[in-house]
C-alpha cells in the first residue's frame, strides 16, 4: 500500500489529475491492468481515493490543429472549442 508508486499517484491525484482509469494507470506505470486495478482498489479501501463511475465518450482522433492563433490576434472562444 505504501509504495513509491502509490505515493506518486496520490500526489498526482491531489495536485492535478482529477480522474484516472485503470488502463491509464497501467500504461503510466508500465504494468498489467490487473496490478493497476489492485493498487487502485487498495487506495480506495484505505480511504485515500474514492471510486466514481463517470459516463464519458472517448475523444475523437485529432488529426489536425483545432485552432491556430497568435497573441497578436483577437482572443478566440476557447470555451466553444472545448465542446
Amino acid at each position: 500500500l505504501y509504495s513509491e508508486r502509490n505515493w506518486q499517484l496520490l500526489q498526482a491525484m491531489a495536485t492535478g489529475i482529477r480522474l484516472l482509469a485503470p488502463h491509464q494507470l497501467a500504461r503510466w506505470w508500465g504494468v498489467p491492468i490487473t496490478n493497476a486495478k489492485r493498487s487502485l482498489r487498495e487506495l480506495c479501501d484505505s480511504g485515500f481515493l474514492k471510486e466514481t463511475i463517470v459516463r464519458a465518450r472517448r475523444l475523437p482522433p485529432i488529426t489536425q490543429p483545432l485552432l491556430q492563433w497568435k497573441p497578436t490576434q483577437p482572443t478566440p472562444n476557447f470555451g466553444a472549442l472545448s465542446y
